[in-house]
């Protein structure tokens, strides 16, 4: 017999992990054993290797650097509503079950369904091989699979999303689907808890990602503050020189500032100092400004390109032109993922089979392929003088462009580009300002194409490190129409 103790080590180790998938922040999952009562009154010599399963596969999930949540093994009603309930109020990001045997559905159904916390369905069993050569007792412990099939129906029945993985439990396959499911937990769970800070209104015209407060609010969770220009001077007028001077340095620290003067890295640290006062009194996840409601009197002394670059490498989440729900999903995915960018497709470079990717001046500047420049650039959008924003090229490897388009009757898609940012050899013209070039998997016409047909809107994140199975799950779990290009 080959058992599951001896194949297990498979998951720590992340072999067969072909995407590289891997958990980038520690995710709460709420660990859920079904059982039957049956079993313990009749059987009860059953329980011990059993539980030991459990037991493993919760070792083997922390291996992969998942913070599980376990529970004593459930069979009725009450045991499962309890332990549902104690994940909830434990912080977990999602629900993964493992049928340790046959679970009668109707047990555990209510307590799922009542629950909003996203589930995966662990459709794996002990024993590797289970031949004509197997012994018989290994039925016991093996079956647990018609109990996941009970439940899936039961789920589908009651219209409750779930996502479902199968396998052998010692498969490189089903760690990496558990790690992908758990990022997008992860990444679901922040979505519904963002606060995003909008500097400005939404850009006159520019209707392709406005969608009002209140519908953001009631589909993702995502609620709406208001940048407050009163409170933005008196935070201007209080900074003190030490705060302003320590900016300076740690601007200096992470950017090439040789290009800057005194008076604009000073007037560029207190832009900054004002944006991180903002982000912190009202506990922001993300924020975005709108670059024509930038003007003098408002409590910046520049258009803060330098702050939301320096946010975004902080995990806050931005967006331009007053696009909130763009800033929420660079924010969502930047709680999960170390390297999330607020990006816009610009121009197509047909002879490459790329798209050019830049904006004004805003990256994560922790994507930057070498240390970010700052540049004084001239603002003529509004009276409030020149800025200083951030120069750099995006660093080249597999990278996923992330859209949140909403559709007709208040619906939205998530639309996944799989693809790869290039690196930049001989000659590059575009080193003052932020840039890089996505080639996707496909030819680029057909990929464009495909894009639109979508409705993708024109600002999206980019993201090094998520899988493609891992978006979709995120997609899926927030409630979207999740197409892959």
């Amino acid at each position: 017999m080959k058992r599951f103790t001896n194949t297990f080590g498979n998951w720590v180790r992340g072999a067969g992990n072909k995407e590289g998938i891997q958990i980038m922040r520690k995710i709460k999952i709420g660990l859920l054993p079904l059982y039957i009562q049956l079993y313990d009154d009749t059987t009860p010599e059953l329980r011990p290797r059993a539980e030991a399963f459990y037991n493993a596969v919760a070792g083997a999930m922390r291996g992969l650097g998942v913070e599980v949540m376990t529970a004593p093994v459930c069979r009725v009603k009450k045991e499962f509503a309890d332990t549902v309930d104690k994940f909830f109020e434990g912080g977990a990001a999602g629900i993964a079950t493992l049928h340790l045997a046959y679970s009668p559905s109707l047990e555990a159904i209510d307590s799922l369904c009542g629950s909003p916390l996203p589930i995966l369905v662990l459709d794996i069993t002990d024993t590797f091989s289970f031949g004509p050569g197997q012994e018989t007792d290994e039925i016991m412990y093996n079956h647990g699979i018609h109990g996941a099939q009970d439940l899936c129906c039961m789920l589908t029945r009651r219209d409750r999303p779930y996502e479902i993985v199968a396998g052998h439990a010692g498969s490189g396959r089903v760690a990496d689907a558990i790690s992908a499911w758990a990022n997008s937990a992860g990444c679901a769970a922040s979505l519904h808890k963002v606060k995003a800070g909008i500097i400005g209104e939404p850009f006159a015209g520019m209707g392709d990602f406005q969608v009002p407060a209140s519908i953001i609010k009631d589909r993702f969770g995502v609620s709406t503050v208001r940048y407050d220009e009163e409170q933005g001077r008196i935070d201007l007028e209080m900074l003190v020189q030490r705060e302003i001077a320590d900016e300076v340095s740690l601007l200096k620290e992470i950017f090439n500032c040789s290009a800057v003067d005194e008076e604009m890295l000073n007037k560029t640290a207190k832009t900054d100092l004002v944006i991180q006062k903002w982000i912190e009194r009202e506990n922001l996840g993300a924020f975005t400004a709108s670059f024509p409601d930038v003007k003098r009197g408002i409590g910046l002394d520049m258009m803060p390109f330098a702050a939301a670059s320096l946010a975004m490498s902080r995990g806050v989440g931005y967006a331009g032109e007053g696009d909130v729900l763009t800033s929420a999903l660079v924010r969502s995915l930047a709680a999960v993922y170390d390297r999330a960018s607020f990006t816009e497709m610009f121009c197509p470079d047909w002879e490459g089979g790329s798209v050019f990717l830049s904006h004004m001046g805003e990256m994560n500047i922790a994507m930057a392929a070498q240390k970010p420049r700052l540049l004084r650039k001239p603002f003529i959008y509004t009276d409030i003088g020149d800025t200083v924003s951030p120069a750099g090229l995006f660093l080249p490897g597999e990278a996923a462009i992330v859209n949140l388009a909403p559709t007709k009757n208040g619906g939205f898609r998530l639309i996944i580009c799989k693809g790869d940012m290039l690196a930049v050899e001989g000659k590059d013209n575009f080193t003052d300002c932020i840039h890089g070039w996505f080639k996707p998997r496909k030819e680029l016409g057909v990929f464009l194409e495909e894009y639109g047909r979508l409705g993708g809107t024109h600002h999206s994140a980019l993201v090094y490190g998520a899988s493609g199975a891992g978006l979709e799950y995120f997609g899926r779990m927030i409630g979207c129409e999740t197409f892959v290009i």
